[in-house]
């Protein structure tokens, strides 16, 4: 949420304004902030989407990476886990190295 909030600030939009544009529920939005809590996917599409960027230009950043279609279906892997999921994913990953 770091990055969406940085580009709602750029663009001086509200949590209104960002759920206007995005055509996410104002309540979701707000929700994901006092919960600090990662978009779904489909949210994150709709997000981005707002803001007229690509997957690829939302995740470049000030380091202007893009990623590749590889790890573009890891992030979609990834957001669609709970929490306690990517924790034993992240722990069985260290295991392993």
């Amino acid at each position: 949420m770091k990055r969406i909030e940085e580009l709602r600030e750029d663009r001086g939009w509200s949590t209104t304004k960002l759920a206007q544009e995005s055509g996410i529920s104002h309540s979701t939005i707000n929700n994901r902030y006092k919960r600090n809590n990662e978009p779904s996917m489909p949210t994150l599409r709709k997000l981005i989407a707002a803001f007229g960027l690509s997957l690829e230009e939302f995740f470049m950043g000030e380091n202007e990476r893009i990623i590749t279609d590889e790890q573009s279906a890891i992030l979609d892997a990834w957001l669609q886990l709970t929490r306690e999921q990517r924790k034993i994913l992240l722990t069985e990953l260290v295991r392993t190295l």
